[in-house]
């Protein structure tokens, strides 16, 4: 998504027109009830060797899809022609086709980030309009780019029939009154599991209830079937309620909660792989479940396609709760607003997943107490064989799991405003045999209110990794705190110690009103950490002491270059526009005319800024261009 002014991404260089041929489209999977299977696409231009997959083509709106280009590869890339350079040296813009999409509530780039538009290697949309949509991405390479079609998606509207059940919980609604569609089922019932249970009871199935009522019951969702809300006014309460999830499409829309108890608000479980669950424009309030959304299929079934979508979720931490926890493929968690208002009380991670791959956490905004030792988008690997923590879930031995990485996911454009949580994002490798790989974070502003408890901004225990385009304000830090850190671990469960290599950190803006530092180290750690690149990194905290850059912990293949020296960093302020007169929005940290910034970088495989606006030489550090 965008956010500022928007660039095509084109370099100086050739330039593909776009055609797609040679391309070879591949149909995979078993089609899901309410939307065909996924498919790939092969397309060989000039240098490119483009690889794009949709998760699937045609539904019933709101139709959530995921994409990614994972495989593509362009000879421009060091190494050339090869996959992982691909993944993060390339960058990749969405374009969905869908202008009427608006832009996103929360995260970074609030209010200007588009949701027609995606950039990375992962991304997913929502269509919400019946329609077809031709999705496009464009490849740039640095040195040119080109422009092929992933898919086309074909997003229906739902039949004015009995495929639709109206309820109220104190009146019989009408057809075709007060937004019941003409042609729909109608009926009263006051709880809505049983409403779902009596009218969901086949797949293809919708269940529309009443605005402005309040329903009572827990509902499982065992069919592909979509709960939402009929007319205008205020979204109908679940009071008290929860949902489970045990069948493939399954869809809880406009939904609102005012005590949600047990385990979790949202709960997929099942005996087998759950397929494309949209959790999208729900209010939860005040919840005392453990946990917001929660896939208990976690370590014994590999779920596919999870969307939480713009929702709103307050007050669900508690004890040892967490905000979401999952551990699946495909997926995507965007435009979503979580909070805690009030102090500390044990709470863990806002966003945790044990296990990811072609994951996206975008344009969120996480705000409120978290707790110290704790992360706020907390992303670890699988533990092989087998793992004991918590529930004693066995990760890889009832062969379903199998050995998966964590690998292929981009968190990016996400405002993380930190209190009592020690760390900002944190990926790692759990565990000897539990590998996290192929991650790129770009894009997020990471703060702390006053009396903030930031360990660090961004930790950094798995590789290869990307860290690009973050604005870090540290000035909350605790004392020893770094806005960028990284050092190998020993695994959960043994002594074996992970060794990391092919640690990215290119163009990220950190600053500190305070003593308190926001530097960017690389520590050491039981294991070798090797082939680490820091460079056009801006860095200012005038109260400080000590180094901007450091990279003891890297025993070899270490590039520190173009970041500001330390008397920059201690002494020379890079004139930020600072427009708020606070510095606490992202774009108080462009540089202004005149800046030792500007012009200060060298070149590196970043194609754009902070605001998307495309890098040009010569190359400036920090996160935004002047």
């Amino acid at each position: 998504t965008t956010s500022g002014s928007t660039s095509s991404g084109t370099t100086s260089g050739s330039t593909s027109s776009g055609s797609t041929s040679g391309s070879t489209p591949t149909t995979t999977g078993a089609p899901s009830t309410g939307g065909a299977a996924s498919t790939t696409s092969t397309s060989s231009i000039g240098a490119f060797l483009m690889k794009t997959a949709c998760s699937r083509t045609s539904g019933y709106v709101p139709l959530a899809v995921s994409f990614n280009t994972i495989g593509s590869t362009s000879a421009a890339t060091s190494p050339a022609s090869d996959a992982e350079a691909g993944f993060h040296q390339i960058y990749y813009a969405w374009a969905f086709g869908d202008p009427g999409a608006g832009s996103w509530t929360y995260g970074s780039g609030k209010g200007a980030n588009s949701r027609n538009a995606a950039y990375g290697p992962v991304a997913a949309h929502v269509f919400d309009t019946p329609g077809t949509y031709t999705v496009q991405v464009t490849a740039n390479d640095g040195s040119g780019s080109t422009t092929v079609t992933a898919c086309t998606i074909t997003a229906s509207a739902w039949p004015a029939d009995s495929t639709t059940t109206c309820v109220g919980a104190t009146t019989t609604p009408v057809p075709g009154s007060d937004g019941c569609p003409s042609g729909a089922t109608v009926a009263r019932q006051s709880n809505m599991a049983t409403a779902v249970s009596t009218y969901c009871n086949v797949d293809g199935k919708r269940i529309l209830f009443k605005h402005d009522d309040t329903f009572t019951g827990s509902p499982s969702i065992s069919h592909g079937c979509d709960l939402d809300m009929y007319g205008s006014g205020a979204k109908p309460i679940n009071s008290g309620g929860a949902f489970t999830v045990t069948g493939s499409d399954a869809r809880i829309i406009n939904m609102g909660s005012t005590g949600a108890t047990g385990n979790a608000y949202v709960t997929v479980t099942s005996g087998t792989t759950v397929r494309n669950t949209l959790v999208y424009e729900n209010d939860v309030e005040s919840s005392n479940t453990t946990y917001g959304f929660l896939d208990s299929n976690l370590g014994t079934y590999p779920d596919v396609g999870f969307f939480i979508v713009n929702n709103r979720l307050n007050k669900w931490w508690g004890g040892s709760g967490e905000g979401t926890y999952f551990g699946n493929e495909d997926s995507a968690i965007m435009g979503n607003y979580m909070t805690h208002p009030g102090s500390a009380n044990g709470e863990q991670h806002a966003i945790r997943f044990m296990y990811a791959e072609r994951l996206t956490i975008n344009n969120n905004t996480l705000d409120g107490p978290g707790n110290t030792g704790k992360e706020m988008i907390a992303l670890r690997a699988l533990v092989q064989p087998y793992d004991t923590f918590g529930a004693g879930m066995p990760w890889a031995t009832s062969g379903h799991m199998g050995s998966k990485d964590t690998a292929y996911n981009v968190i990016s454009d996400n405002d993380l405003g930190l209190k009592y949580a020690a760390w900002g994002i944190y990926p790692d490798n759990y565990d000897v045999g539990g590998i996290n790989r192929d991650l790129i974070i770009e894009r997020n502003y990471i703060h702390g209110p006053s009396g903030g408890d930031i360990a660090e901004g961004i930790e950094l225990r798995m590789s290869p990794v990307t860290v690009r385009n973050n604005v870090i304000d540290c000035s909350t830090c605790v004392s020893g705190a770094a806005s960028i850190h990284s050092t190998s671990i020993y695994g959960h469960l043994s002594a074996t110690a992970s060794a990391l290599s092919g640690i990215n950190i290119y163009n990220n803006t950190t600053y500190s009103s305070t003593s308190l530092s926001p530097k960017i180290a690389i520590g050491s750690g039981p294991g070798t950490t090797t082939n680490v690149t820091i460079e056009n990194n801006l860095g200012y905290a005038p109260s400080s002491s000590g180094s901007y850059v450091s990279t003891s912990g890297c025993s070899s293949g270490c590039t520190a270059s173009n970041n500001s020296s330390d008397a920059q960093y201690r002494g020379t302020n890079p004139s930020f526009v600072n427009g708020s007169g606070l510095l606490d929005t992202p774009l108080d940290f462009k540089p202004n005319t005149g800046s030792y910034a500007i012009g200060a970088g060298t070149n590196v495989p970043v194609w754009a800024d902070f605001f998307q606006a495309t890098n040009t030489s010569p190359r400036s550090i920090g996160a935004i261009n002047h």
